[in-house]
């Protein structure tokens, strides 16, 4: 019984057919490998360890179809017991944030920190939003700062503000490092996020096929970044102190006079027409009249018939 090289060619095409599909099977899994890399977003420390927290890019918030600017959720990486790393906040000092393994900025370059409001706010912990840039890369990233009392952000937060009103620019991400990490030892920082802008990731965001805007659409979300802006520094230099979704609801209100009353944020006279709509609603928050309601009145335009009382624009709900 010998078998023929005849006999033995499907059995051997068989094999050769299962090479090939193995082989593709196994560039494809390189090739997966390889662009999950290129989308990881960490949060290191220098030379890329140890990893404080880690995110997937293709997983962002994009905004305006990448044009813009991007949020990506980040995870704090856990300990072998499962808990959550602790990061110290002097450790703020020598951060690295990677992209695809790739420093793409760090505490080595510029950092500025905000003492924006957030909700996460409380009694012993304040985010502060950071803008890192490094040659022509630059992000924004939150830290949430646990065991920082308020007594003593609040303080902080204060001094900000007053150098926002008087030009004198004051660094939140220094005073960590000057005053919180030494008076308070045991604080400690996570990251929640990361923001890119579109400049920075552009060829990552071509590979991803994020889906583009047309320049229109593009046009109008720049300009309402621009009108938000525009509004919460006005609040801001008028003395405006309030907190979280307090002062969102301030800006809320403005803006959706803004758009109630049609100005042209293009205009010669846009700024001077904000700042009488920002002094009006000061004026209005204090004595418990309803702003919309008074803009309505002030320059006669008919509220909707389902709401009277104008309320939908300043709990932000959708107009008629």
């Amino acid at each position: 019984n010998v078998f023929a090289m005849s006999d033995l060619a499907p059995f051997v095409a068989a094999t050769l057919r299962d090479k090939v599909v193995q082989d593709l099977l196994e560039e494809n899994r390189k090739l997966r490998r390889k662009l999950d890399n290129l989308q990881k977003v960490e949060i290191t420390g220098p030379g890329g360890s140890p990893i404080y927290a880690s995110g997937a890019f293709q997983d962002g918030n994009w905004q305006n179809g990448g044009h813009l600017w991007g949020d990506v959720k980040l995870e704090m990486a856990t300990s072998a017991d499962g808990s959550e790393v602790v990061v110290p906040v002097s450790y703020l000092n020598n951060i690295e944030i990677r992209l695809g393994g790739v420093v793409y900025a760090s505490s080595d370059g510029e950092v500025f920190g905000f003492m924006d409001e957030s909700d996460w706010d409380g009694e012993m912990r304040k985010e502060v939003n950071c803008h890192y840039s490094s040659d022509k890369n630059n992000l924004w990233l939150p830290l949430r700062i646990r065991q920082w009392p308020q007594s003593h952000w609040s303080t902080i937060q204060e001094m900000e503000y007053a150098g926002r009103t008087t030009g004198e620019r004051f660094d939140a991400h220094d005073a960590l490092l000057e005053q919180v990490a030494v008076a308070f030892p045991d604080a400690t920082v996570s990251f929640p996020l990361a923001t890119f802008f579109s400049s920075g990731v552009q060829e990552l965001i071509k590979k991803l096929e994020i889906p583009s805007i047309s320049e229109e659409e593009k046009q109008e979300d720049e300009d309402v970044m621009r009108l938000f802006n525009v509004v919460s520094m006005m609040l801001r230099s008028r003395g405006n102190n309030e907190n979280g979704e307090a002062f969102a609801n301030s800006v809320y209100e403005i803006v959706s006079a803004v758009r109630l009353l049609g100005l042209n944020i293009s205009g010669e006279e846009f700024a001077t027409e904000v700042l009488t709509l920002v002094n009006a609603q000061m004026e209005s928050s204090q004595s418990g009249v309803d702003f919309i309601s008074q803009v309505r009145e002030t320059h006669n335009i008919q509220a909707p018939d389902n709401d009277e009382s104008g309320q939908h624009e300043q709990n932000g709900g959708e107009s008629a």
